[in-house]
């Protein structure tokens, strides 16, 4: 859900049904999209140097996909499982890299908890 400034109507009250305006507001989230996955593309080709910040790029876009985005569509819902997958591989890739119990591991919880809310919320729009 867009943001709300108090007595004033927006976009998505004013355009609501028009067509010309859910095409490039679709148009406008394909381009974020890809813009993400430019830029975790571009770290990841030296990933060895970044898993922290991967990991991090991928569960913060989930995380925003989550707290704003109506999950009735097919592209919101892949994209959000894409970033998940991705945030988890980075997660298992850089804890390997470390001694086991080293204070340095990132753990699961965020990732897990992150999850979870995104699970409530998918199966809320689904009713």
């Amino acid at each position: 859900m867009p943001y709300r400034i108090p007595f004033v109507n927006s976009n998505d009250q004013i355009f609501i049904g028009n067509e010309d305006f859910v095409k490039e507001a679709n148009s406008l989230m394909d381009y974020c999209f890809k813009e993400i996955l430019d830029v975790i593309t571009s770290l990841n080709e030296t990933k060895k140097d970044h898993l922290v910040d991967l990991f991090n790029i991928c569960l913060l876009s989930s995380n925003v996909l989550i707290g704003h985005a109506n999950y009735g569509t097919k592209q919101i819902t892949m994209f959000t499982n894409k970033m998940f997958k991705m945030a988890d591989m980075y997660l298992t890739e850089f804890n390997a890299t470390l001694p086991p119990n080293s204070p340095l591991m990132i753990s699961r919880n965020y990732l897990n908890r992150s999850f979870a809310l995104y699970q409530k919320k998918k199966a809320a729009a689904t009713k």
